[in-house]
């Protein structure tokens, strides 16, 4: 399966790429609890790696909280902002 990743501004997306997260939109902050949300804005302005999309286009972001516990979630590219 080759899905081309599209980030919010349109721009592609590459499997391995770095990239910096920006800004997160209100629509996916609603989708997250509390501490998810906190624990992902606490990314904002980190750099990830992307993973390779699933089967519905989404790409999986890995990091560490200041805990040094390992999250991942799956964001659909048009819900975020490189």
């Amino acid at each position: 399966m080759n899905k081309k990743l599209i980030a919010h501004q349109s721009r592609p997306l590459k499997k391995s790429g770095t990239v910096k997260l920006l800004d997160i939109l209100l629509e996916l902050f609603l989708e997250l609890t509390e501490t998810e949300q906190e624990i992902l804005r606490a990314q904002i302005g980190n750099a990830h790696c992307i993973q390779c999309p699933d089967r519905h286009g989404k790409i999986k972001l890995e990091f560490y909280d200041a805990n040094y516990v390992l999250h991942t979630i799956l964001i659909n590219p048009s819900k975020i902002v490189f």
